[in-house]
């Protein structure tokens, strides 16, 4: 069978794998290596070495390596080392005063190109800034703005686990996460324990995400019939412990005596309704699309997205997927008193909830009719010293007549 070698390359740490020949050279993983891209040549890192057959890569067509890097493609003038480029980013970024942060400078091989990460909440007029970096650099600048997540994986740090952040160590895509993953797991829904360094949904949560999935598949939901097996008393599921794969009971007789047993010691007899509230929360999310978050309620944000719960991190898939709804779909009839919860229990869209409905009483309530002026006082009558008020012509005669002993200046003049 024929067959080719294949050289992964990457141009930065935990970065996306990109395919060439080796070619006539001998290169071993770690060793920095000359490429060919769409920027020119750049200078990567052999981060994975295999063997494929030719079918396997169908029409694609690989190219070589140009060479290994030699000493001199590795030096780097003081003057275009990323950290001299990105010091010198921040203090013209003072002068021009934008709302924006520097993130990451890379130097493209030859120092003809140089690439500027930066982070901004919102879009920024950059030109100016580019002309000054392209002055100050003598080279072609390029800035590129990048979203929450890239922007962790750029500049790293220290996670709630106490390890470094799974992007920018090992993780080199990054996948879909939704707060249904959470629940699925019995997490606790604290913005501070499912939300990563980026404000968004932990990437973790997708790791263990399928395991628990199956587990729910074996165990038997709240209400169904079971027979142990030890004694053949026949009882029901009132509670179950999916990590360690036990449940707790009531047998059916006069008895109603509660034990905890291993699923291995109970035979399902009828598995039992899904929770009204599990299939009610079902609907809602079939019925709405998400981003992230994406795994939220509320209205709708820039590009089609619902607008996360107060507190709640943003969820990543702009739509549950067919595979999501499949897995959900094949969720066992256990207890899932995690599927149960709503934010609102917890607070993160009460106080947001209440200002709506306070906003929304104060629209739909009518218009008052201004107050009736007492005689004494209102336009185009005398006032309690004898002067009058309004107009010139009607409002006199209102005044002499009131002060001529009538019966109030309140009633109009006839015509």
């Amino acid at each position: 069978m024929d067959s080719v070698n294949v050289v992964g390359v990457q141009f930065r740490r935990a970065g996306k794998i990109y395919h060439f020949t080796p070619g006539d050279y001998d290169v071993r993983i770690g060793d920095p290596v000359v490429v060919e891209t769409d920027r020119g040549p750049s200078l990567a890192e052999v981060a994975v070495l295999k063997l494929l057959a030719r079918s396997e890569l169908g029409d694609q067509e690989l190219k070589p390596i140009i060479r290994k890097a030699s000493a001199k493609d590795l030096e780097i003038p003081s003057k275009q080392s990323p950290e001299f480029v990105e010091n010198f980013s921040r203090e013209a970024l003072k002068r021009h005063e934008l709302n924006l942060r520097i993130l990451k400078a890379e130097v493209q091989l030859g120092g003809n190109k140089i690439i500027v990460y930066f982070s901004a909440p919102g879009r920024v007029d950059f030109r100016e800034l580019v002309k000054d970096l392209a002055t100050g650099l003598f080279a072609r600048v390029e800035l590129k703005q990048v979203g929450a997540r890239d922007e962790a994986k750029l500049v790293g740090g220290i996670g709630i686990c106490g390890r470094e952040f799974c992007c920018s160590s090992f993780l080199r895509e990054f996948v879909p996460v939704s707060i249904k993953m959470a629940k699925n797991q019995n997490l606790a829904l604290n913005p501070t324990k499912v939300s990563g360094g980026c404000g968004r949904l932990l990437c973790c949560l997708t790791y263990e995400n399928d395991t628990y999935t199956e587990m729910r598949r074996i165990m038997p939901g709240k209400g169904a019939k079971v027979r142990v097996i030890e004694d053949g008393v026949l009882a029901t599921v009132i509670k179950s412990d999916l990590i360690n794969q036990r449940v707790m009971v009531i047998s059916d007789d006069e008895a109603g005596n509660i034990q905890t047993l291993p699923i291995a010691q109970l035979e399902v007899l009828d598995k039992g309704p899904r929770p009204q509230s599990d299939q009610g929360a079902r609907g809602d999310r079939s019925g709405r699309g998400d981003r992230g978050e994406r795994g939220s309620r509320g209205d709708t944000s820039r590009g089609g997205r619902p607008a996360q719960a107060k507190g709640m991190p943003v969820s990543d898939t702009a739509n549950e997927s067919d595979d999501e709804q499949h897995v959900d779909e094949d969720l066992s009839e256990a207890e899932i008193w995690s599927e149960d919860i709503h934010l609102e229990d917890f607070g993160f869209e009460g106080q947001e909830k209440e200002k709506e409905k306070e906003n929304e009483k104060a629209r739909a309530r009518p218009p008052q009719a201004p107050t009736a002026v007492p005689s004494a006082t209102r336009p185009g009558t005398a006032t309690p010293d004898g002067q009058p008020q309004g107009g010139e012509g009607r409002g006199r005669r209102r005044g002499r007549r009131g002060r001529g002993g009538g019966s109030g200046g309140g009633t109009p003049p006839s015509s």
